[in-house]
C-alpha cells in the first residue's frame, strides 16, 4: 500500500472516531431530553454514516478539486453525517435548539431549508459542526453535518433520490416541476399534521381543565 493510500485510510479512521463520538453525544442529549420530557417524543429515529470514498471523490471532482486527503478534509464538511428524523416540524426546531445550546460542538454554518427550501423542493435543517476527537495523542477537530427533518421530509428526500438516481440531466429537468409539486404536497401535509397535533393538545388541555374544575367543586 502506498503512503497516499495510507493517508486516506488514516483519514477514514479519524472520520469513524468522529462519527462514533457524534452519535454518543447526540444520543445522550436526546435521552436527557426524553427523561425530562417523557411525553414529548421529538425524535422518531436517527442514523449516521461516513461518505464513501467513491462519493467523496465524485464530489471533489465536481467542485474541480484534486482528489487528496487534504482536499477531502478541508473542502467536504459532510464526510461524517448524522440525520435526525422527527415526527413534526416544531420538533425539528426543538432538536436544533438542543444541539446548539448544548455547548458540545462549534457551529460552523447552518441552513434552514424548511423556511427556505431548495429549488428542487428539498426541505431539512442543516448544521455544519466541528467535533473534537483524540487521535495519535493529539487533539483534532473534525467537521460533520447534522440534518434534522420531519418524517414527511425524509420520505420525500428518499424517494426523490431513488427516482432521480442515474437519470440524465435532460430528463431530470423535464421532471423537475413534478418533483417540486410533490415536495409542496409534503409541505402541506407537514403543516396540516402540525396543526392537527396542536388542536389535539388544546383539546386535551381543555379536558384536563374541566376535570380539575370538577375535582375542585367536589371538595
Amino acid at each position: 500500500m502506498s503512503n497516499y493510500d495510507e493517508r486516506f485510510e488514516e483519514l477514514y479512521v479519524i472520520y469513524t472516531l468522529a462519527m462514533r463520538k457524534l452519535e454518543a453525544e447526540l444520543n445522550n442529549l436526546f435521552d436527557a431530553y426524553k427523561f425530562n420530557h417523557p411525553n414529548d417524543d421529538i425524535v422518531d429515529h436517527s442514523k449516521s454514516r461516513i461518505k464513501s470514498f467513491e462519493s467523496a471523490t465524485h464530489k471533489l471532482k465536481k467542485r474541480n478539486y484534486e482528489v487528496t486527503p487534504e482536499n477531502m478534509e478541508k473542502n467536504l464538511c459532510d464526510m461524517v453525517g448524522f440525520r435526525v428524523v422527527c415526527p413534526f416540524t416544531d420538533d425539528v426546531y426543538k432538536v436544533v435548539r438542543i444541539i446548539k445550546n448544548s455547548g458540545l460542538f462549534e457551529i460552523l454554518n447552518e441552513n434552514d431549508y424548511i423556511e427556505n427550501p431548495k429549488e428542487s423542493g428539498y426541505s431539512s435543517y442543516h448544521l455544519d459542526i466541528s467535533i473534537p476527537i483524540r487521535f495519535k495523542g493529539e487533539n483534532r477537530m473534525v467537521c460533520a453535518e447534522i440534518q434534522v427533518r420531519t418524517m414527511a421530509m425524509d420520505l420525500w428526500a428518499t424517494l426523490d433520490h431513488k427516482l432521480r438516481y442515474k437519470l440524465s440531466k435532460d430528463i431530470q429537468e423535464e421532471l423537475n416541476p413534478e418533483f417540486l409539486a410533490r415536495a409542496k404536497d409534503m409541505t402541506r401535509f407537514d403543516y396540516r399534521m402540525q396543526c392537527l397535533r396542536e388542536e389535539i393538545m388544546d383539546m386535551q388541555n381543555d379536558e384536563s381543565m374541566e376535570k380539575a374544575k370538577k375535582m375542585v367543586k367536589k371538595r
